[in-house]
């Protein structure tokens, strides 16, 4: 019965649980951003909406067990705490359906479709690790020739650069 002294000792119970996995989570992405950011000089990722993509029932649940926003802050505080550099790439760059092979851009891939084979120059690709190299591509690129080069695809941050838009090395 709702007021009575188990259910609040059960309330607490619940509680506890959450707060322990909540926690686990926590420390999951806490030390898989550290390690990035302490291994790579520069990281490449994709700058998403988690918020609007939350709003999707089918996917919020494990949008939200991900975490994917708190780990793309996390990766952002802890590349500049380190001095590497983090590039953000725009979500609207088709990255799963450009062929990172040849560069054809795909019309169409629904969400169910996890590989696909490339109409132009016949490669097979899984969809995660074609969008993986294209993010990658895209990045390096933009980090390579300066940071205002390509506002509309990438946003680097933590990075300094010359006079001449080239990083340091």
């Amino acid at each position: 019965m709702k007021g009575s002294g188990k259910y609040h000792k059960q309330r607490k119970r619940v509680a506890r649980v959450h707060s322990r996995i909540r926690d686990q989570r926590r420390n999951f992405l806490h030390q898989l951003t550290t390690r990035l950011a302490r291994r790579y000089d520069v990281i490449c990722c994709e700058s998403l909406a988690v918020k609007n993509m939350v709003k999707n029932h089918n996917l919020a649940l494990s949008i939200s067990d991900a975490g994917w926003g708190a780990l793309t802050d996390m990766l952002r505080y802890k590349a500049t705490l380190y001095g590497k550099t983090l590039v953000e790439v725009d979500r609207w760059l088709p990255s799963t359906k450009t062929c990172s092979s040849c560069g054809h851009v795909v019309e169409s891939l629904p969400l169910d479709v996890r590989s696909w084979t490339c109409s132009a120059c016949g490669t097979e690709h899984d969809r995660d690790t074609n969008a993986a190299k294209n993010i990658e591509a895209v990045g390096t690129t933009v980090l390579a020739r300066g940071e205002g080069v390509s506002p509309a695809l990438a946003h680097v941050s933590g990075a300094s650069f010359d006079e001449a838009g080239i990083p340091p090395l």
